[in-house]
């Protein structure tokens, strides 16, 4: 059952990662050759899937949503790049795969975080209570 629930977490990733590629959808911001640089604030988004892909995942809390989200951003990339726009190549959709990868296992470790907190205030209730 474990080794189930931590592929679990990667699946998750996987799915999540995709769906908000797409929806999201980074090509069609691009102002034609002169691309002008500027943050996105849509990236934010990839830390909900970490998140909870982290949730789902028993053991490897981190490099499964990690793994997961790797193969989403080479699946959409390689998706993108055969079947999307040109306003794009492949050196940005690059950039912006690895900066959404970034923020998803940014959301793993916020959610590893928000675990230990939480763990440590119930020993700390449950010790001041003894």
């Amino acid at each position: 059952m474990t080794m189930y629930r931590r592929w679990l977490g990667a699946m998750v990733a996987f799915i999540l990662v995709c769906l908000l590629f797409m929806v999201l959808k980074p090509w069609v911001h691009a102002d034609g050759p002169n691309i002008v640089m500027k943050g996105e604030i849509s990236l934010l988004w990839f830390v909900i899937p970490g998140f909870i892909a982290s949730y789902a995942s028993v053991s490897g809390r981190i490099f499964y949503p990690f793994l997961g989200t790797l193969c989403a951003v080479l699946v959409s990339t390689l998706i993108h790049l055969l079947y999307g726009t040109e306003l794009r190549n492949g050196l940005q959709m690059f950039a912006y795969g690895t900066s959404a990868l970034f923020w998803s296992t940014s959301g793993a470790f916020l959610y590893w975080f928000v675990a230990l907190a939480w763990q440590k205030k119930r020993s700390i209730r449950v010790e001041r209570y003894r």
